[in-house]
């Protein structure tokens, strides 16, 4: 559990298995245990660990001796590979998260909370794999770039970068509240944007908060759905409308824009519609630029691709402590040691699968078994197809 003066949220059996096989499948090299042995003196007398402060082991050491089991015998494997690339990316900024501390915008608005509820979610239930990069970062691999809540487009040069990447064919989908400031946190004396106006060809007449009420947004198929945080309204100069306005001041004006620039284009949001419109709209921007779901399967499986020079496979991890679904590409095997699967499988809460699909190492695993990456209880409610 959490702590310091009190200990707080106990974490159910399974919990440590998977927390602790997450950073090894996602490309970390070490996972470590805060704490180890506990404090005997101090502020955080209260927090969990391994091992009490008397030296005793806690109740989730026999998970924590599993998973170092499992670590043991997926060594091979995990040494081979690595996650497989992405190329989708979503850029998170401390500038930004500086900025709208100390400027707020809106009054519900929380950077962090907004990037976990209503960027990263819909992003894994979807199971489309991001990068959650620095606008330092460079370009030059992805195809699709997601850059929400990003104020000032002047951080580390990202203008400049960004504009030459789109002109050579990458699709950019920015905003809400995307290029509104300066580095300096200063508004922009020509326009509420920096360069979104020019490069996405459109006029922003009219901008309001999201409170004390949203606006409808009509697609342009003719589904109506509620805006959130922020509303800027545009009236399209060369910027093709996927949504307009359907009530309230800014009725009629442009509300989501899709624009050609050079080989590429930019998607411009003045809301931020539902997490699940906002995954609708992603996945479908996505396979325009051939990315698509690692696989099918229910929101609370998360399934991590793994390649490399002489094995490939997959792991897969239930997240939420509750029983899940996939569907895998292509038959694998378990280098925990639950066998074969194909197809449509079933997964218990906390369960851990490495799965391996070929290479050098994977012939001479058939028929052993360790049973690791999963409790006696899942053992008996996983099924292998």
């Amino acid at each position: 559990w959490n702590g310091s003066g009190a200990a707080n949220g106990y974490r159910e059996p399974g919990f440590c298995r998977v927390n602790s096989w997450l950073p090894i499948a996602l490309g970390g090299e070490a996972n470590l245990y805060w704490l180890w042995r506990a404090h005997r003196s101090g502020q955080e007398l209260m927090h969990g660990s391994v091992v009490s402060s008397h030296g005793r082991p806690l109740h989730i050491f026999r998970e924590v001796q599993e998973v170092a089991e499992g670590f043991s015998v997926a060594a091979e494997f995990i040494a081979e590979t690595r996650p497989a690339p992405c190329k989708l990316a979503v850029h998170v900024s401390s500038v930004a998260w500086a900025q709208f501390q100390f400027q707020s915008v809106a009054n519900e608005f929380r950077y962090i909370e907004y990037l976990q509820e209503r960027v990263c979610r819909p992003l894994m239930d979807a199971h489309l794999r991001a990068d959650f990069i620095d606008p330092a970062a460079p370009l030059d691999t992805y195809g699709l770039v997601y850059s929400p809540f990003l104020p000032a487009l002047d951080e580390s040069g990202l203008r400049e970068r960004l504009y030459a990447w789109i002109k050579a064919g990458g699709t950019w989908v920015a905003g809400p509240l995307t290029d509104i400031r300066t580095i300096d946190g200063a508004k922009f004396p020509h326009a509420p944007f920096g360069s979104l106006e020019d490069w996405a060809g459109v006029y922003c007449t009219c901008e309001l908060p999201g409170e004390p009420r949203d606006f409808a947004v009509q697609w342009a198929d003719g589904r109506t759905t509620p805006g959130s945080l922020w509303y800027s309204g545009f009236e399209s100069r060369r910027a093709p409308v996927l949504a307009t306005y359907a009530d309230g001041p800014l009725e009629g004006l442009a509300a989501i824009t899709e624009t050609p620039m050079g080989k590429g284009r930019v998607v411009m949001l003045g809301t931020l519609p539902p997490a699940d419109e906002m995954q609708r709209l992603l996945v479908q921007l996505a396979a325009q630029c051939e990315i698509h779901p690692v696989c099918q399967a229910t929101p609370n499986v998360l399934a991590v691709p793994r390649e490399g020079d002489t094995a490939r496979g997959m792991i897969v991890m239930e997240i939420e402590d509750r029983p899940g679904r996939c569907i895998l590409p292509e038959t694998a095997w378990d280098i925990l040691g639950s066998g074969e699967y194909s197809g449509e499988i079933d997964l218990a809460p906390c369960q851990v699968l490495v799965l391996q699909t070929e290479g050098r190492t994977l012939a001479h695993r058939r028929g052993k078994r360790c049973d690791v990456g999963r409790t006696k209880a899942a053992a008996q409610q996983g099924t292998a197809k």
